[in-house]
């Protein structure tokens, strides 16, 4: 049986935008929702929508492609073209991150924590990597013959602790 949630006129409040890019569960069951079109994050929390804004009252991270939650709680957004925002729930700050602080690209094509705490971001122009208390990222040079350009977003981290992206068609780890 499907449900089905009214984002723009529902009991649950609105959205700010009309589709949804990007949805995570966080650690303390919230919901967040990345949107296209300006949109930026949302939250669903009490069967509620609310909007999060930046300091200057626009909605925050413009869009969001992709979502994720740090091991202290802090959410992850990456966005279309500002790099990435890191939002904390907890003082409702926000701070950016783009080449200025290493990343390869500001067009985010996913994020990924991985079990050593370890942020990979999958750029439009590569792949970053920022270690846990590092000061900023550090590229990731590919194998011989591929394009940075060319990665896809995808990414994973395998049973044995290795993290495997989509560069082109090939899969690389």
């Amino acid at each position: 049986q499907w449900v089905r949630l009214d984002t723009v006129k529902g009991t649950n409040g609105q959205l700010p935008g009309h589709m949804m890019l990007a949805w995570l569960r966080d650690s303390e069951g919230r919901y967040w929702l990345g949107m296209n079109d300006g949109g930026g994050l949302a939250c669903m929390e009490n069967n509620q929508f609310r909007s999060i804004r930046d300091r200057s009252g626009g909605n925050l991270g413009g869009v969001v492609r992709c979502i994720a939650e740090a091991p202290d709680g802090t959410i992850w957004l990456g966005t279309h073209e500002e790099g990435i925002v890191v939002y904390d729930p907890v003082n409702d700050s926000s701070r950016f991150l783009n080449r200025r602080n290493g990343l390869p690209g500001v067009r985010i094509l996913n994020l990924l924590f991985d079990l050593d705490h370890t942020l990979w971001a999958i750029t439009d122009h590569g792949i970053g990597r920022l270690a846990k208390d590092a000061a900023g990222f550090r590229a990731l040079p590919l194998p011989d013959g591929l394009d940075p350009h060319s990665a896809t977003g995808a990414v994973a981290q395998l049973p044995d602790g290795r993290v495997v992206f989509g560069i082109g068609r090939y899969i690389v780890y």
